[in-house]
C-alpha cells in the first residue's frame, strides 16, 4: 500500500461518469369490451391481452459527489450521492383483437406505454477491497428515486355492414398512474488511480424499480346511426409494468482533499 499520510482513495471527491442504459420493462395490457347488436339476441364480449419484455437503449450520464476511507486493514467503504441523466425512451406495447361476421365487424385495439422521468437521484454505499497499490474493487448498494410513467388506451371499434354500411362507432378508455419509486441498486465497479487526485473507474450497475399498475372502466357508446346498445361499463382496460434497467459506466473521479 501507498505510503503516505493520505491513504490514496480517501476523501471527498466528485465523480463524472458516462455510459450505456438499457431499460427492460415487462408490459401486461388487457382490454374487454361488451357490447350487442340491437334486434339481434345476446351480446358478445371482445378481449385483447398480452404480456411481453420490451428492450430500449439510451445514453446515460451521471455525476456523484461522496467521502471514501479505509476502515480495516485494505478494506474501504465509500457513500455518496448522485444524479443520473437520460433521455429515457418509451417501451410500447399494442394488442389487438379482432372478430368479423355477416352484419358486422369489431376490433379491440390496446397502446401502452412505460417511460422513467429523465432525471434520477439517489445515494449509494460501496464496499471495496483495496487489492493492488493503484486498483480498488468494490460493490454497490442503494436506492434511486424516479418517477414510473405507465399509460394505457384500449380503443374499441363496431362497423355496420347491414344496415348502416361502413357506420362506425368507437369508444375508448384511458388509464394512467406516475407513481414515484424508491429503486433498489446493485453493482459491482473497480476504480484505479492515475495519480492522488485524479483516479478512473468502471461500474455495472442493476436497478429494480417494482411495478406499476392502472386501469379504467368506461361506456361502450351507442350512435345513433350504428346499430349497437350503449353498454353502461362495458370497456375495461387495465395496464401494468415491471421495470428494470442495467447499465455499463465509464468515469473519472477527483479527490478534492488529498
Amino acid at each position: 500500500m501507498a505510503n503516505s499520510d493520505v491513504k490514496p482513495f480517501s476523501g471527498y471527491y466528485v465523480n463524472l461518469s458516462i455510459g450505456a442504459l438499457q431499460n427492460a420493462p415487462t408490459i401486461d395490457a388487457f382490454g374487454s369490451a361488451s357490447f350487442f347488436r340491437l334486434n339481434t339476441g345476446p351480446g358478445n364480449q371482445l378481449n385483447s391481452s398480452q404480456e411481453e419484455r420490451v428492450w430500449k437503449n439510451s445514453f446515460i450520464s451521471a455525476l456523484s459527489f461522496g467521502y471514501g476511507s479505509f476502515i480495516i486493514n485494505d478494506w474501504h467503504l465509500s457513500g455518496e450521492i448522485f444524479a443520473n441523466w437520460s433521455n429515457h425512451r418509451k417501451a410500447t406495447l399494442d394488442n389487438l383483437a379482432q372478430s368479423r361476421g355477416p352484419l358486422d365487424s369489431e376490433f379491440l385495439l390496446t397502446e401502452t406505454e412505460v417511460k422513467l422521468h429523465n432525471l434520477e437521484f439517489g445515494l449509494d454505499l460501496l464496499p471495496g477491497f483495496f487489492f493492488d497499490t493503484q486498483s480498488l474493487v468494490y460493490g454497490r448498494i442503494g436506492l434511486a428515486i424516479n418517477e414510473l410513467a405507465l399509460n394505457s388506451e384500449s380503443l374499441f371499434a363496431f362497423t355496420d355492414f347491414a344496415i348502416n354500411p361502413g357506420a362506425t362507432d368507437n369508444s375508448t378508455v384511458t388509464m394512467s398512474s406516475t407513481p414515484n419509486k424508491i429503486a433498489l441498486r446493485l453493482g459491482l465497479g473497480v476504480e484505479h488511480q492515475i495519480c492522488y487526485k485524479l483516479s478512473v473507474t468502471a461500474d455495472y450497475i442493476y436497478t429494480y424499480y417494482g411495478h406499476a399498475k392502472a386501469h379504467e372502466i368506461a361506456d361502450v357508446i351507442a350512435l345513433p346511426e350504428v346499430p349497437i346498445a350503449h353498454v353502461i361499463n362495458g370497456l375495461y382496460g387495465n395496464a401494468s409494468a415491471k421495470l428494470q434497467t442495467q447499465m455499463l459506466m465509464l468515469g473519472v473521479k477527483y479527490y478534492l482533499d488529498v
